[in-house]
């Protein structure tokens, strides 16, 4: 297909921005406004669900090394039913890929730029996706190796910077949560953290599968470590019960820097995470859609499907551009059904039972 090899090493960067990227959202409201101060052990919790399905993804994909994820499905369970499984995979690359684009849509649209059209946020960033994808995997790849860093450096700034209004009371009691709640919100954080199953569409392209289980499992835990120190910044700085009532509170994080007398306008380090970390997730969704396409219906290139799949891109993330309120009510009763408890960890794990059972690995030539 002409896209080239990539290293572990641009793998585990490309992985730490899909994860980490578009949490910033609504995840520090939803996990801290459930569990309260108690939030950083649910994230400790949803690290274990992401190491689990990094876990399941490479060993499955360690057993079709030239296969992606919906590519060697039909292998497992049989033509009729392992297509009917990839095109389910297709749909939900598609949906979710439209969400984290409706995600930032809304995020531009009722925070910075309200006079503007969510369908500009929109149609720009699908343009560059798909410019981008069309180039090849190499390309968006190389350019995450060169945005991570930015995203990394603005993450420590936001996160260190308002030290001046920390105040590690707030972080007591620790313990008050009971453990079936610190599971159930777990889950929620945890289907994040489970997008790493996208890896099963990117084996095939590395140069080696050599320690992709280590780095994987590294790169979860990185993201978990972020995530923790992002939820006792926001709740040192503004105490549990507001965070869990603020819309974006990373956004209001990074607007109190400039009372702490350090900075003033930090809030556009927070859009310059936003938005490397959007484009990137968006290029990486777009691929996986493109690839699961091809390999479902059999073709053998799939960049000629990126325009039409661009178009669906633009109109269903434009149909999830719903009131936010309606949105976290998604994110809270829907979304671990919808990720970890299906897509992302529990169908993987089934089709790795079933590869091990009835001994599937890909034919040697």
């Amino acid at each position: 297909m002409g896209d080239g090899k990539i290293s572990q090493r641009q793998l585990a960067f490309l992985f730490f921005t899909i994860l980490i990227g578009t949490m910033f959202f609504h995840n520090p409201q939803i996990v801290v406004g459930t569990t309260g101060q108690d939030g950083w052990i649910a994230y400790l919790i949803a690290s274990f669900w992401g190491i689990l399905v990094a876990l399941v993804m490479v060993a499955l994909g360690q057993r079709f090394p030239d296969q992606t994820l919906t590519g060697y499905i039909p292998n497992i369970l049989g033509k009729p039913l392992g297509k009917i499984l990839s095109l389910l995979y297709t749909i939900w690359f598609l949906f979710i890929g439209g969400g984290v684009l409706a995600q930032f849509a809304n995020f531009m649209n009722t925070t910075i730029m309200a006079s503007t059209p969510k369908m500009v946020f929109i149609i720009t960033f699908v343009a560059i996706a798909y410019y981008a994808v069309n180039l090849g995997l190499e390309t968006f790849v190389r350019v995450n190796e060169l945005l991570l860093w930015v995203i990394v450096i603005a993450i420590i700034l936001v996160v260190t910077l308002p030290y001046e209004l920390m105040d590690l009371r707030r972080m007591l009691p620790v313990g008050q949560m009971s453990i079936g709640k610190l599971v159930a919100t777990s889950l929620i954080a945890g289907s994040w953290r489970g997008e790493v199953m996208l890896v099963g569409m990117f084996l095939p392209a590395l140069v080696t599968l050599k320690n992709t289980t280590r780095n994987m499992i590294w790169t979860v835990f990185l993201v978990g470590v972020f995530m923790i120190a992002v939820e006792i910044s926001l709740v040192t700085v503004f105490g549990a019960q507001i965070v869990g009532d603020l819309e974006v509170p990373v956004f209001n994080l990074a607007r109190m820097i400039s009372t702490a007398r350090v900075l003033d306008r930090v809030e556009a380090l927070v859009l310059i995470i936003w938005v490397f970390a959007t484009f990137i997730k968006i290029c990486a969704f777009l691929y996986c859609t493109a690839r699961a396409t091809a390999d479902t219906v059999g073709f053998q290139d799939y960049r000629f499907l990126l325009l039409p799949l661009s178009l669906l891109f633009t109109a269903i993330a434009y149909n999830q551009t719903v009131d936010p309120a309606k949105f976290v009510d998604f994110l809270l009763f829907t979304w671990p059904g919808y990720g970890l408890l299906s897509f992302e960890l529990v169908i993987p794990l089934f089709l790795l039972i079933v590869a091990l059972w009835r001994g599937k690995r890909e034919k040697k030539v």
